[in-house]
C-alpha cells in the first residue's frame, strides 16, 4: 500500500493596487481605497477614516478570496496644511497730522486669528515695521509685515519780514520780527550778521544786517528763513554857495556836514566853519 500526500498551495492576490495618497486640506474628508481588486475578492480596511484634518495617516486594507492567501496592505494618507489667501498687509505712507497711524490687515478669514508685534499706534514722523501672523487650524501661519511710514509735515502760516529804517542812532536789532504759530517742540535759530558776514547783537549803525532763523522739529522739515534790516542814512538837503570869484563853498555830509570850499588853484579846502549855517559869504 502506497500513501501520497497531496498539497494544493494557495496563490497570492495579484493586480491589486493600494497606493500612499497626499492632498491639501479643503474641508472635505479623505481615504484611500484598494483598485485592481478581483472578481470574488473582498477588502477589510483598518483605520480607513475618511479623514478631513491635516495629519498623516496609517490606512491598513486585507484583500481575501476563497482558495487565495490574503494580501496584507498598507498606506499613507498625508492631508497637508493649506495656504492662506487673498489676505492683504500692505504698506501705508502718511503725513505728520499729531494723529496716530497704524496698518491693519485686511481679507483675514473668519475662522483665523492674527496676532500683531510692533502695531503702534504711532504719533511721530518716522519708520516703523509691523508685522503680523495670521493663524488657524488645518492651515500653516502666515507671516506677514509691512511699513508704515509717516513723513514729516512742513511748516505753515508764518511771516518774517525784512524792515527798512532810517538812521536814528538807535537800536534796531529787533526790526526783523517772526511772526506766527509754531507746532509744539519747534526749535528757533536765529543769527544776524552785518555786510562783512561778521555776527552781530546789535543794530544801530547805517548797513545793511542779514538775518536767518532755522526752525526744526522732529516732526516737520527743517526750514531756513531768510530776512534783511536796512538802516538808511537820513538824506539832508546841503546848502552850496558859489562866490563872485568862482569858490564854491558847500557842507561835507561825509565829515559832520563841515564847510569846505573848492576852486581851480586851491582845491579842496576844509574850512573853520563847524556848521554849513556859520558860512557867508559876500
Amino acid at each position: 500500500v502506497l500513501n501520497a500526500t497531496l498539497t494544493i498551495e494557495q496563490p497570492s492576490i495579484e493586480g491589486v493596487i493600494f497606493s500612499s495618497k497626499t492632498v491639501t486640506y479643503d474641508g472635505l474628508p479623505h481615504t484611500i481605497e484598494v483598485e485592481g481588486l478581483p472578481s470574488g475578492a473582498t477588502v477589510s480596511y483598518s483605520n480607513a477614516g475618511p479623514f478631513t484634518n491635516a495629519g498623516v495617516y496609517k490606512i491598513g486594507a486585507v484583500v481575501s478570496k476563497e482558495n487565495y492567501k490574503d494580501l496584507e496592505l498598507e498606506a499613507t494618507l498625508t492631508i497637508n496644511k493649506a495656504s492662506f489667501t487673498g489676505i492683504k498687509f500692505e504698506n501705508k505712507t502718511v503725513t505728520y497730522t499729531s494723529d496716530s497711524y497704524t496698518i491693519d490687515a485686511s481679507g483675514v478669514p473668519s475662522f483665523a486669528k492674527i496676532e500683531y508685534s510692533n502695531k503702534g499706534p504711532f504719533k511721530d514722523a518716522g519708520e516703523y515695521t509691523i508685522t503680523a501672523v495670521v493663524s488657524a487650524e488645518n492651515y500653516n501661519d502666515l507671516n506677514l509685515s509691512a511699513k508704515l511710514t509717516i513723513s514729516k509735515a512742513e511748516f505753515s502760516g508764518y511771516s518774517y519780514t525784512s524792515a527798512s529804517v532810517t538812521y536814528d542812532g538807535k537800536e534796531h536789532i529787533n526790526d526783523v520780527v517772526f511772526n506766527g504759530f509754531l507746532p509744539e517742540g519747534t526749535t528757533k535759530t536765529e543769527t544776524i550778521k552785518d555786510s562783512n558776514g561778521n555776527t552781530v547783537t546789535s543794530a544801530i549803525d547805517i548797513g545793511v544786517y542779514y538775518y536767518k532763523m532755522v526752525l526744526t522739529n522732529k516732526n516737520y522739515k527743517t526750514i531756513t528763513l531768510e530776512a534783511t534790516l536796512t538802516i538808511k542814512a537820513e538824506k539832508k538837503d546841503m546848502p552850496v554857495f558859489k562866490s563872485s570869484d568862482n569858490i564854491i563853498y558847500f557842507a561835507n555830509g561825509l565829515h559832520n556836514n563841515n564847510v569846505y570850499s573848492y576852486d581851480s588853484t586851491n582845491g579842496l579846502v576844509h574850512l573853520d566853519y563847524a556848521s554849513p549855517k556859520e558860512f557867508k559869504q559876500e
